[in-house]
């Protein structure tokens, strides 16, 4: 009976204006869009007894199950299943990074080091998640304990074009063992950009407690810091069924249209804002027929918010960066499909704490592919068109 505590330990373990003109010239020239528990904390953990105290209960449970014996009394029997659903029904606090570089944001929390991490890989309430845009990285090696979401073929429905609905995240969560009241720390290949997408939908579900690892996978492996090829094993949830808001970080093409002439950024490559440039992209349902960007809006290339190595700038240098975008302001930010917008949409809303930021994910590629639709060229902003434009639009 006793074989029973490393299969169940091994389950519940895993189961647990002025454009800084400096900073964005150096952005340019970066590229476009395009066993579980860590081996430390098991040994601490071994030292102190606690694996011992996570899995008693469990292979208690288990010998319940087991014919009538003395030692199975009814009052035991409550008892440890009463500690056994207390343990896992109990929210667990995760507590935030506390790097000192992080105290001047708006939001802190939402950032976590790669030192944080590390230190956390297997803490109750924590899962961590990768979302690369080179889906075949996470199978060359991975952040121990971490789970795969592909952004694209696991958030998307391929028949509505859409995001999936809230039924089918509630079933993506439970099959990646996520619970509704979970820390998750995600991160991602160059530069973050996927894996800030895949928060900003998890934040549209309305999953509270989300993080960005800063510098993401990149300065993870730049740092030596241990990898695995293995996948975790992991529990189904009871992730409960949640409803997709649309309405607080999201705007749609109409919305964008009745936007014009307030603060709309454009985070793609100047040469990809000038029009000069129209990216072939991997996917053909990216590709957009016409170059240029949305009337009125400025160019702050995405990459202008971190340094070479990936991870976010500092507070100070952010406000110069976005100087020409007050935090009172209700901004849409947008990119080619919405992704790099995306890292945008975090860096104002968490880091600077502006009140309202949308992500316009539809952005140049449904744009530029619609008929009649306003664009401008070049490097100016353009105006926006007049009501009469407008109107003839749907003529």
């Amino acid at each position: 009976m006793v074989t029973c505590c490393p299969v169940i330990l091994a389950s519940s373990w895993a189961s647990r204006g002025s454009l800084a003109p400096r900073r964005i010239a150096s952005s340019r020239r970066r590229g476009q869009e395009s066993d579980i528990a860590h081996p430390s904390s098991r040994e601490t953990l071994s030292d102190v007894g606690a694996i011992y105290s996570l899995i008693q209960p469990i292979c208690d449970l288990k010998r319940v199950a087991q014919p009538p014996h003395a030692y199975h009394r009814s009052e035991t029997r409550t008892a440890v299943t009463a500690v056994y659903l207390a343990r896992r029904t109990t929210p667990v606090p995760v507590a935030p990074d506390p790097h000192a570089a992080f105290g001047p944001y708006a939001h802190p929390h939402r950032l976590v080091t790669t030192e944080w991490l590390s230190a956390n890989i297997g803490a109750p309430g924590l899962k961590i998640v990768e979302s690369n845009e080179d889906i075949l990285l996470y199978d060359i090696g991975h952040v121990p304990g971490a789970i795969k979401i592909n952004w694209r073929g696991d958030l998307n429905d391929q028949v509505t074009r859409d995001y999936i609905d809230g039924t089918r995240f509630t079933e993506l969560m439970r099959s990646k063992g996520i619970e509704r009241d979970d820390t998750v720390v995600i991160y991602g290949d160059r530069g973050n950009a996927q894996a800030a997408h895949t928060l900003w939908l998890f934040t549209l579900f309305g999953h509270e407690d989300v993080r960005l690892l800063d510098g993401g996978r990149d300065a993870w492996i730049s740092e030596a810091r241990e990898t695995t090829f293995d996948t975790p094993y992991v529990g189904v949830s009871d992730y409960p069924t949640v409803r997709r808001d649309d309405a607080t970080a999201r705007a749609f093409r109409e919305d964008v249209l009745a936007h014009l002439g307030k603060p709309i950024l454009d985070v793609r490559s100047p040469k990809e804002y000038s029009g000069e440039l129209v990216p072939e992209p991997l996917n053909p349902e990216d590709a957009a027929l016409r170059g240029g960007h949305i009337p009125t809006a400025l160019n702050i290339p995405w990459t202008a918010a971190s340094t070479a190595d990936g991870r976010f700038r500092s507070r100070t240098e952010l406000d110069e960066v976005y100087a020409a975008l007050p935090a009172r302001d209700d901004v849409v930010v947008y990119s080619r499909v919405g992704e790099r917008s995306s890292h945008t949409w975090f860096v104002l809303t968490y880091l600077l704490g502006h009140q309202r930021v949308r992500n316009y994910d539809g952005s140049w590629t449904e744009w530029g592919n619609s008929v009649r639709m306003p664009i401008a060229k070049g490097d100016e902003p353009g105006e926006a068109p007049t009501t009469s434009t407008r109107r003839g639009r749907g003529k």
